[in-house]
């Protein structure tokens, strides 16, 4: 690692313990210098502002998920068996995001619209992770999907509505068993709909 990625890599983390501990609005640039040991000049060469330093947090938050999720290819069991522990992992990490965050969580995430952005990359690992899952189980004979690329859009759109009931699964208007019978409604239509049309012809358009 070059000296120019160290001090990024520094200057990212102590932003983010700070941002935790502190909340973003009462974090300071300067306050980053001083933690990191280096002045705000050098901060500042780096991200232009905490704006776009927290962009930087959240963006290696994402990177860390995506990483993690990999390792979900590996898992032994059925096609269907896999996107479902593919659903339980992309939720468990989602939450642990949030939650490390802290207090300020709520603060942390405001900026929706460049979340999403940011999330294009973690989205299109998961959306490829989803493509190989589903091109494995028609190799195997396991699965008959009659779009592979629209199939994977449709169960990465679903894995995302999910994250609010999950998390908020032990209170609001969901419930822990609320959200075990969704899972459950995704298990059997996932099953009853990719395993049981062996008359449509497979594409992977």
């Amino acid at each position: 690692m070059s000296s120019t990625q160290h001090t990024r890599q520094q200057i990212v983390q102590t932003a983010h313990a700070l941002f935790v501990q502190q909340g973003v609005e009462e974090t300071t640039m300067v306050a980053i210098a001083q933690a990191v040991g280096c002045s705000r000049r050098t901060v500042y060469t780096y991200y232009k502002d905490k704006q776009t330093l927290l962009m930087a947090v959240i963006e290696r938050e994402i990177s860390l998920m995506s990483q993690s999720l990999s390792k979900v290819l590996d898992h032994a069991g059925d096609a269907v068996t896999k996107l479902m522990v593919l659903l339980d992992n992309h939720l468990q990490l989602i939450q642990k995001t949030v939650q490390r965050q802290g207090e300020h969580n709520a603060n942390f995430f405001s900026d929706t619209f460049s979340i999403e952005r940011l999330r294009l990359k973690y989205d299109q690992s998961e959306y490829d992770m989803l493509k190989r899952i589903l091109q494995q189980g028609q190799a195997t004979g396991e699965l008959w999907v009659a779009d592979i690329n629209s199939t994977a859009y449709l169960l990465l759109k679903s894995f995302k509505s999910l994250e609010a009931p999950y998390i908020n699964r032990y209170h609001h208007e969901y419930g822990k068993e609320d959200y075990l019978r969704i899972k459950a409604a995704m298990e059997q239509l996932l099953r009853q709909g990719l395993t049981n049309h062996a008359k449509y012809k497979p594409t992977t358009r």
